[in-house]
């Protein structure tokens, strides 16, 4: 690390093990680390943070998850990035947890790709990419569809990616179905590190989360 500049910072915590990585300005990853899934992401973000980036004014980008995905997580998440760039001057990008999800764990040039997570309350949070070239591209933007409808929604895609909640909703699909219970922050710091200053996802709106559900009070 010590012969590079510029630092980027990716941070995804849109579901119960989150993880933090650390790239160079083109996105190439240094270095990353997983949280622990049975702690919350409070008691161990900044930790993972402080020793990832231990001199804060290299930082040149931070790229965090902004949803859908657990709400606690997500707030977590985005105060954490918030503050490191009011701290720094590093610029804020926000990136699709469901998009990362696509990039991390879809098999390679796949057209079509759907990727689903359990999202409770009977529903599930639904999304499909192409990933024909080096990014994925939109072809479904996220949502929330009811359980029961989640095999019909993924008709005619080329495989579906997701948490195995989802995947056994849509076992009578002839495709392949890839289990990845993690939309890693690798996957963050290559999407935010290719979005241009002024794109989609930075400015303001980096900093607004993607809920898309009411938020239910869970014991």
């Amino acid at each position: 690390m010590t012969a590079i500049d510029g630092l980027v910072l990716a941070i995804d915590t849109s579901t119960r093990g989150g993880s933090v990585a650390v790239g160079d300005e083109e996105g190439a990853l240094l270095e990353a680390v997983h949280l622990d899934p049975e702690r919350g992401h409070g008691s161990d973000l900044m930790l993972c943070i402080e020793r990832l980036v231990p001199d804060p004014a290299r930082l040149k980008r931070v790229c965090v998850s902004r949803g859908p995905g657990s709400y606690t997580g997500l707030r977590v998440g985005l105060a954490t990035a918030i503050g490191i760039t009011r701290g720094t001057q590093a610029s804020l990008v926000g990136v699709g947890s469901l998009e990362a999800h696509a990039l991390a764990a879809a098999p390679p040039a796949a057209s079509d790709v759907a990727v689903l997570r359990f999202a409770f309350g009977g529903q599930v949070y639904a999304a499909r990419y192409d990933l024909s070239r080096d990014l994925p591209r939109e072809v479904e933007a996220p949502t929330v569809v009811p359980v029961a409808d989640a095999a019909a929604w993924c008709d005619g895609c080329a495989a579906v990616v997701g948490d195995g909640k989802a995947l056994e909703l849509v076992e009578s699909l002839e495709v392949p179905l890839i289990e990845g219970e993690r939309p890693l922050a690798e996957a963050v710091l290559r999407l935010g590190a290719a979005l241009g200053d002024g794109d989609e996802g930075t400015g303001p709106e980096a900093a607004t989360p993607l809920y898309l559900r009411a938020f239910e009070a869970r014991n």
